[in-house]
């Protein structure tokens, strides 16, 4: 994973949103956020965000159980992904928690690859690469 220098506009990313990836860093869990430019600019209150291996994400959802969210959505609903939802300071957040790049219960790009080339912006927030971005955003349209 690279690192790079923070920008700008990372920085106006939700004080719930940074919570949650606080906690997920604390744990030392592997992560990396996508479809997320609208979070930085602080508009959306809602978190996608991919597991490298099965036991982070669980690990996560029990994270998230612990600080009262609930499960929205199972993976009864879409096969890799759960969403919860919960309050942090009396603002509704929404995280989407994957074990895959898949919509619809269909894999649409294989992680580990991406993973390699992620981006870490800040010691919390880590990205795709520009072109895994590129992407993960054109499945996500395909799907």
């Amino acid at each position: 994973m690279k690192k790079n220098k923070p920008a700008p506009q990372y920085r106006q990313t939700p004080s719930g949103i940074m919570e949650i990836l606080n906690l997920f860093t604390q744990h030392h869990l592997s992560y990396i956020l996508f479809k997320c430019d609208h979070i930085f600019e602080g508009q959306n209150k809602n978190l996608d965000i991919l597991f490298q291996t099965n036991e982070d994400y669980h690990t996560a959802a029990a994270l998230l159980e612990q600080q009262d969210f609930v499960v929205r959505l199972s993976e009864k609903v879409e096969k890799y992904k759960t969403m919860y939802c919960g309050l942090i300071n009396n603002t509704m957040y929404s995280i989407h928690l994957h074990r895959e790049i898949a919509w619809h219960g269909m894999i649409a790009l294989d992680k580990q690859p991406v993973f390699q080339r992620a981006h870490q912006v800040h010691p919390s927030i880590i990205i795709p690469s520009i072109e895994d971005s590129i992407l993960i955003h054109a499945a996500h349209v395909l799907f």
